[in-house]
């Protein structure tokens, strides 16, 4: 989290005479700017369909990059995976991003959140929408991320190691690694 207040710190210190002339007057802040920072819904969405779309693209981005990642499931070369994960980060932007600014992870919303809560915008960043912030940033990724791991578990993993997925009366073997310990 303290990697999303200095970033955001920094994206502040760029922006800070824009903001100024934007809002103005120097030092004026209100939500119209608060959104270069942390994530704002679009007016149109309740805090309930805020949530749905964070859970459900925190959900698809675990169940790709678990499926594109695991070896026994698929033959994807490694220096694929970075090129394949930058199209997931788009295309989840593109089809799911815009209602919410898809933030994947509380730690993405919440560290520029209270970055601009300390550089004047006030309380208004946590109170706006009866407190969406909790529901759709945080509790949405974290729900849906849980979500997506259980989902690939049951229905796509082919290991035998899986939670699912072990075969009863079959003792479970240690990693090598672990064997001598």
């Amino acid at each position: 989290m303290m990697g999303g207040i200095v970033g955001a710190a920094l994206v502040y210190a760029n922006y800070f005479h824009a903001i100024d002339i934007f809002e103005g007057g120097k030092g004026v802040r209100t939500l119209k700017t608060a959104g270069l920072f942390a994530t704002y819904t679009l007016d149109y969405m309740t805090n309930v369909s805020a949530f749905f779309s964070e859970f459900l693209t925190t959900a698809v981005l675990l169940i790709v990059v678990l499926a594109t990642s695991d070896r026994n499931n698929t033959k994807l070369h490694h220096t694929v995976l970075p090129f394949a994960l930058f199209l997931l980060f788009v295309g989840l932007g593109v089809a799911l991003g815009m209602e919410t600014g898809y933030a994947l992870n509380p730690a993405r919303d919440l560290g520029p959140r209270i970055l601009t809560s300390m550089v004047g915008y006030g309380k208004a960043v946590y109170t706006y929408r009866n407190q969406y912030w909790i529901w759709g940033p945080v509790i949405g990724p974290i729900l849906g991320a849980q979500f997506g791991a259980l989902f690939y578990d049951l229905f796509l993993y082919n290991g035998e190691d899986g939670l699912f997925n072990q075969r009863s009366g079959k003792k479970r073997e240690l990693p090598q690694h672990m064997e001598n310990a």
